[in-house]
This record gives structure tokens, sequence and C-alpha cells, in this order.
């Protein structure tokens, strides 16, 4: 990629007043860390920047019996 896109396209990220939505969501179990998470991916629309948010006990049960299984990774 070229080092021009490359400024360009982090300047757009830098600049967007970011339209977050939700693209996906699953369960991570990480290794030294013994209960389960929730680890959510929101996609702005208009730069396509990413953000994620990471979710533990009563926070974490309560996206699971809101969202159910939409956008939910297996």
């Amino acid at each position: 990629m070229n080092i021009l896109k490359v400024i360009k396209h982090l300047v757009r990220q830098f600049r967007c007043k970011h339209d977050m939505s939700l693209n996906r969501w699953h369960l991570v179990h990480y290794p030294n860390y013994e209960p389960l998470s929730v680890e959510a991916e929101f996609i702005c629309s208009k730069c396509g920047k990413m953000d994620y948010l990471h979710l533990y006990d009563t926070d974490k049960n309560q996206w699971i019996r809101v969202m159910g299984d939409y956008k939910k990774v297996i």
C-alpha cells in the first residue's frame, strides 16, 4: 500500500465522528483468567475504524441475556 494512502486513511480516521455499530460478538476465555468474557467488535460505518469492548461478570450476563444470538460468532 502506498504510504500516502496510509497517511490519508489515518487522517480520515482521526477526524471522523465515528458512527459505531455492532459488527459481531463472541465469548472469550483468556488463558490466565478463569471466567469467560464477552468481546464485542464495533466498526465505524464512515471510516472503518474498529473498536472492541470486553465485558465481565454481571455486565457479561446481562449482555448475553439481552443479545441472544444476534450477530453472535459461534
